[in-house]
């Protein structure tokens, strides 16, 4: 015998023993019962055993006779969970050819999906976004009036409004359905592309961070945020909007780019004490040449000090990147450490002698009190060079 039985039997026994006892104490008492006319005596146990044997044999028959009366509509409920799962098997299968790039599997399970009933909208849409090019606009136009989700049919309409290339129809259709408070991706996507295909520079900014205060982690949002942000930058007038449109810099939720951007839009309208400000800001979250260069160009003493010597510390580990090294003489000159600033831009030109480069040597040629046909012969090879 193997002893993990021995627990079990142990219980068994304690059980046999303690309903023998309650028998013995209290159930083995006669009753007197009248069945059909005759009188039975029994003990008290046997009338609780027949009792309950009595009530179960009523339920099974209670179960058998609904079985019978109802049976249509169980056969109905039988019927109506085969489809669904049939239902869930095509969608399923569809949307892994939608993954996939089946085309051929696409069109088949979507189709059948069509024909299942299954939210026409959600269908249709799928549909269109894999079918042929022809069928595209057919689709489209019966996702948008086919009944389901509101928010769904909504963005088949922009889709096709889009195919139609009216932009801004599409994003107003977005907007009516709640797009821009939406914390789904595909509908802020959809509005993001739409208003920034019809010119609505500020519409899609606004979609593209929302849709960064969900993903905060995804370098192509934060870059077409950077871009974005960078178009209306540069049609900023005054010192507070442009304060507006870079709130983002300030939690980190923006490319260093658009600091470059701000601070040289705020330098450009005689507020260079809030471009310092800015770039020191963006200098203390993420440090890279362009951020350098514009430090040189419109950073306050301080600042230039410390990116000087942040971009000495990374020259150690990017020692062939030019766009630093032009950066760090840059910063040099701005110092007026000539000759760290000349090292710096005459190793730029060595790695790579673009116009850029030339210009800057030229530059500091000029601040360096060199003779003017030195300080020419720059610029002629400036203009002679490569585009940067």
């Amino acid at each position: 015998m193997r002893s993990s039985g021995l627990p079990i039997i142990i219980i068994a026994t304690i059980l046999a023993i303690g309903v023998w006892l309650i028998h013995t104490l209290y159930l083995d008492v006669p009753v007197r019962m009248e069945i059909m006319g005759k009188i039975i005596e029994t003990p008290l146990t046997v009338a609780l055993l027949l009792a309950v044997v009595f009530a179960l044999l009523l339920g099974l028959l209670w179960k058998v006779a609904s079985l019978i009366l109802f049976m249509p509509s169980h056969i109905k409920r039988w019927r109506s969970g085969r489809v669904e799962r049939r239902r869930a098997r095509i969608l399923s299968d569809g949307i892994k050819a939608l993954a996939l790039g089946d085309q051929a599997s696409q069109h088949k399970n979507f189709a059948a999906a069509a024909e299942a009933g299954i939210e026409p909208a959600l269908t249709y849409y799928l549909a269109a976004a894999a079918a042929d090019p022809r069928r595209k606009e057919t689709l489209l136009r019966r996702a948008a009036n086919a009944e389901g989700d509101p928010m769904i049919k909504a963005m088949a309409d922009a889709r096709a409004k889009l195919a139609a290339k009216r932009p801004a129809a599409a994003a107003e259709t977005l907007r009516l359905a709640g797009a821009g408070n939406s914390d789904a991706h595909a509908p802020l996507m959809m509005l993001m592309e739409s208003c920034e295909q019809s010119g609505d520079v500020r519409g899609a900014l606004d979609a593209a961070q929302r849709l960064l205060r969900k993903q905060p982690a995804q370098p192509v949002l934060r870059a077409k945020a950077g871009s974005l942000t960078r178009r209306l930058l540069a049609d900023a007038g005054n010192p507070e909007e442009v304060r507006t449109l870079i709130g983002t810099v300030n939690k980190g939720k923006s490319p260093s780019s658009v600091a470059v951007a701000a601070a040289s839009r705020l330098a450009a309208v005689d507020d260079r004490q809030g471009a310092s400000q800015i770039l020191a800001q963006a200098f203390r979250q993420d440090v890279d040449a362009a951020l350098l260069e514009a430090i040189a160009d419109h950073g306050s003493k301080k600042l230039v000090e410390e990116a000087l010597a942040a971009g000495e510390k990374m020259q150690a580990e990017h020692p062939d990147d030019d766009d630093l090294l032009r950066a760090i003489g840059h910063l040099a000159m701005r110092s007026q450490l000539w000759g760290q600033a000349r090292k710096a831009l005459e190793r730029a030109v060595e790695l790579h002698p673009a116009r850029h480069n030339f210009h800057s040597l030229a530059e500091l040629a000029e601040k360096e009190g060199k003779s003017s046909e030195e300080v020419n012969r720059l610029y002629r090879r400036a203009a002679d060079s490569e585009t940067d």
